[in-house]
């Protein structure tokens, strides 16, 4: 079976093909995580949601996914 996990700044993340502004996002999100900024944290799953991606945080690590397209 194909992993489809990778670390990602210290992160099990879950991806398909996520581009590289996007991981920069999802590693503030976490930095901001473990500060307890939640509003930070809110605000860059936001900025993801608005790059077209689904962030999930698990037990197992953060899990993104690429939104269907409405179109």
């Amino acid at each position: 079976a194909e992993n489809l996990y990778s670390t990602l700044w210290g992160l099990k993340v879950k991806h398909e093909d996520v581009p590289a502004d996007v991981q920069e996002l999802i590693a503030n999100r976490h930095l901001a995580r473990e500060a307890r900024d939640w509003p930070l944290a809110d605000t860059i799953r936001e900025q993801i949601s608005h790059r077209g991606y689904r962030i999930e945080d698990k037990a197992t690590g953060v899990e993104i996914f690429k939104k269907e397209s409405t179109s």
